[in-house]
């Protein structure tokens, strides 16, 4: 008899449950399907190279994107160390557009500096973030670069000048100005058509700036090219110093004509 009796209670909570059943689905809460904004921010890092203390890099940009299918919102944007921004990226940020960040870079002593951009936008639940790299100096030359082109082969170019001015307020130490081939970041000779670093020993540097220069202070660096063959020539002029940024190179071309 009690068998029985627990039989039928465990069909009438079988019922039960399949009545109830189409109830409960209806009042569970549906999540609805969120169309999600994806920001992305190219390059990754920035580096703006050597640049005279106290004076402002020509800018460079970060491109903020959003591959989502909805749009976001731009919260904060913020900088840290000797950089500045300007953007296009105030509020809304539709889907698949981008907007543009300028950083611009002015360091405030010699040596190397660092800084990071920070975004913060609707979408992500932490915020974005660039590095970026500077190099301080004092160090100013005039050009960056010296031509030397048609110079007839065995004879010696005109000089042609470099300027080095200390644009610091503290003396600047000179170890070294010398010419020397270019060569690649792991110190290997640059690949040429022109085999050019074989062909350093074509250009030639004489200089009045001693061992030190005081602040404000400029000297001269005259370099000359003698070709010994017809051809492309190149290297580099290498001033070593403690000056932040060490060392400063200018580059060197020069072509040798047959006579």
């Amino acid at each position: 008899m009690r068998d029985l009796a627990f039989e039928v209670k465990q069909r009438a909570s079988a019922i039960a449950a399949l009545c109830l059943w189409p109830l409960l689905a209806v009042a569970a809460p549906v999540r609805p399907t969120l169309l999600a904004a994806t920001i992305r921010l190219t390059p990754a890092t920035l580096t703006f190279g050597s640049q005279v203390v106290g004076t402002s890099s020509t800018s460079q940009a970060v491109v903020v994107s959003n591959g989502g299918t909805s749009s976001l919102t731009m919260v904060k944007i913020a900088m840290s160390g000797d950089f500045s921004e300007t953007d296009t990226c105030a509020g809304e940020l539709p889907a698949n557009a981008s907007c543009t960040i300028n950083i611009t870079f002015k360091p405030t002593v010699k040596g190397p500096r660092r800084g990071i951009l920070t975004v913060l936008e609707s979408a992500a639940f932490r915020p974005h973030v660039i590095h970026l790299l500077g190099v301080g100096t004092q160090v100013k030359l005039s050009v960056d670069t010296l031509s030397f082109d048609g110079q007839p082969v065995h004879n010696p170019s005109s000089p042609k000048l470099v300027t080095l001015t200390n644009a610091g307020d503290t003396p600047l130490r000179i170890a070294v100005i010398r010419i020397a081939p270019p060569v690649t970041m792991w110190g290997n000779p640059v690949d040429s058509s022109v085999s050019s670093s074989r062909r350093a020993d074509e250009f030639a540097d004489s200089d009045g700036c001693g061992t030190s220069l005081e602040p404000g202070a400029s000297c001269p660096i005259n370099v000359t090219f003698t070709p010994r063959r017809a051809g492309g020539s190149t290297a580099w002029l290498i001033i070593s110093d403690d000056g932040g940024g060490s060392p400063q190179r200018v580059t060197l071309w020069g072509v040798g004509l047959r006579q």
